[in-house]
């Protein structure tokens, strides 16, 4: 299992769940709840990119928003920093 903030990174849970098991258990934690990923490893032809610099809330609320299809993921490494303003914007709501 492994244990994520709001605030942490897609890219700090990818360092956490290498260390102990591609498949494994994320557990985000909030103040006031948690929520349970099953994160697994597999082929697809077609998964949707998500930046290494997301937080875990934000994958969180992404992962809401797919409805009753689980997505394909793969992390991407790229890291590139998101221009001031739209950061502003990512953390507005």
């Amino acid at each position: 299992m492994v244990v994520a903030l709001p605030d942490d990174t897609v890219a700090d849970m990818e360092d956490r769940r290498n260390r102990i098991s591609r498949n494994a258990n994320v557990v985000v934690a909030y103040p006031d709840h948690m929520v349970l990923i099953a994160m697994r490893d597999g082929n697809s032809e077609d998964p949707q990119e998500i930046d290494s610099g997301v937080t875990m809330d934000m994958f969180v609320h992404f992962l809401r928003n797919a409805g009753e299809d689980v997505p394909a993921i793969r992390v991407s490494s790229t890291n590139v920093p998101l221009p001031e303003d739209v950061q502003d914007l990512a953390y507005a709501f």
